[in-house]
């Protein structure tokens, strides 16, 4: 079986100030005249993000997930170009609430809290055996741990998800015409082509110690279909996301939309001209750079060229 691979990134170097990991506001964005692109996040995300670094009970349900879930949720069943955060975090999100559920249940005609310890458990308990109490309280305090565990589980996605969906809200704003095409792409089969997008609270890539990077574009094509989830790529790319027949970028938190068109016009290029690009690294051999970037790389002259609101062709 034939694997041919091929990974763009986008510049080591920061396109604007500031890329933070833990989130109290959002940060500016900057346009090619390092002029601030406004953007008013909705109100969703505003408390989603508040949510997020906010402790709470996990025994209490709050709704703004919910809220962000509804609002944007839906642009993810309906477009190509998705936001891979929002439907992990919906999985595990949907996981915790029937957790939640079990464990409320469970509490119902007992003196229980949260942070009941065994001890105060035993002393107020109705039960009238130690056999009864011992049996329900190992129990509740099994389905405890595997609320807790739910719950920073997806708690883990929310910044992340509201990340993502800022940088494709600026993407299209940025560029829609890119955007447009993106969503209409097709596999080698004849299938939908996803354009998976994540956001990362450091992005590094292995080849390169030391060194974070603003975006990583991931096409591949193995047993002919395009993919971003092939042996090769697992192989050098541990612990990042993929799809068996999609593609996906992979951007520092809070990236802008240039950063995405970037990578987006990597994956674009290489789409349309993968046989070429494949003849062009042969010819290259050991002066190959890996990442597109390479003097007069073709994969890093269309992502320049989106990068100023130019289709590579």
């Amino acid at each position: 079986m034939g694997i041919a691979t091929q990974t763009a990134t986008a510049q080591l170097l920061a396109r604007h100030p500031e890329v933070i990991d833990l989130v109290s506001e959002i940060t500016p964005q900057f346009n090619d005249q390092n002029e601030p692109l406004q953007f008013d996040v909705s109100r969703e995300m505003d408390i989603a993000l508040k949510y997020a670094q906010t402790p709470v009970n996990p025994l209490k349900r709050n709704m703004n997930v919910d809220q962000f879930l509804d609002r944007y949720y839906p642009y993810f069943e309906t477009q190509l170009m998705r936001n891979g955060d929002i439907a992990y975090l919906k999985f595990y999100y949907e996981k915790y609430l029937r957790t939640l559920g079990e464990c409320l249940a469970i509490t119902r005609g007992q003196p229980l809290e949260f942070e009941t310890t065994r001890r105060a458990f035993f002393k107020a308990s109705t039960f009238e055996t130690r056999k009864e109490k011992r049996i329900y309280w190992r129990k509740f305090d099994a389905k405890r741990n595997e609320l807790v565990a739910n719950f920073f589980r997806f708690r883990e996605y929310i910044i992340p998800a509201v990340s993502t969906e800022i940088s494709l809200i600026l993407q299209k704003e940025h560029f829609p015409e890119l955007a447009h095409s993106m969503n209409k792409l097709a596999n080698l089969d004849g299938t939908p082509l996803e354009v998976a997008i994540y956001s990362n609270r450091l992005l590094s890539i292995p080849e390169r110690k030391n060194a974070t990077i603003a975006g990583l574009s991931i096409i591949s094509k193995c047993e002919n279909v395009f993919t971003s989830g092939s042996p090769a790529v697992r192989d050098a790319y541990p612990g990042l996301r993929g799809s068996n027949k999609g593609l996906t970028v992979h951007l520092r938190l809070f990236e802008d939309g240039v950063t995405l068109s970037h990578e987006l016009g990597h994956l674009y290029y290489l789409y349309h001209k993968w046989e070429e690009y494949i003849v062009y690294i042969q010819r290259k051999g050991k002066d190959y750079e890996t990442g597109g970037h390479g003097p007069g790389d073709p994969s890093g002259i269309a992502a320049r060229m989106t990068e100023e609101g130019k289709m590579p062709f």
